[in-house]
């Protein structure tokens, strides 16, 4: 198995932003056509190769009994970003496996940014680590293992 641990920031994947243009237009192409990210007020964020930041703000229709976002739309955002993480390699991914673990609450009205980075790449398999900040304070943790499907015969 070989590790491989993305950039955190745009600046460690080489400092140029005109080498990540095109990993950001086949982003924004994958968004376009994305209803179930567009429609569902998902934003786009910071890009590079193996590190992606997905925004989404919490809204009425997202809170639950208890007054806080149901962990459903945490774990979608998570997912997402760890699409489009995956994405910024080329690969088109589908998710294998999926964990959440929810740490602390988002209240109506704060901004989710959901920080994904590639922790691990072993053949067609990548593992993907997704940080869920509510206003800059962790709200959930999420490991992902996606994979890209095997080309049809």
């Amino acid at each position: 198995m070989t590790e491989n641990v993305a950039p955190t920031t745009p600046a460690e994947a080489g400092g140029e932003t005109e080498s990540l243009e095109p990993v950001r237009a086949r982003l924004e192409e994958i968004y376009v056509n994305d209803p179930a990210v567009k429609d569902h007020g998902v934003s786009l964020g910071e890009v590079a190769v193996g590190h992606v930041e997905m925004h989404r703000d919490v809204t009425e229709d997202m809170v639950n009994s208890h007054k806080i976002c149901h962990g459903g739309f945490l774990f979608h955002l998570a997912d997402t970003a760890l699409a489009y993480c995956v994405a910024t390699f080329g690969a088109a991914p589908v998710t294998r496996r999926a964990e959440i673990t929810y740490v602390a609450p988002a209240k109506l009205g704060t901004r989710l940014t959901a920080i994904a980075r590639q922790q691990i790449e072993f053949g067609r398999d990548r593992m993907i680590e997704v940080r869920i900040e509510a206003d800059g304070e962790l709200v959930a943790y999420f490991t992902g293992h996606s994979t890209s499907p095997r080309p049809r015969a």
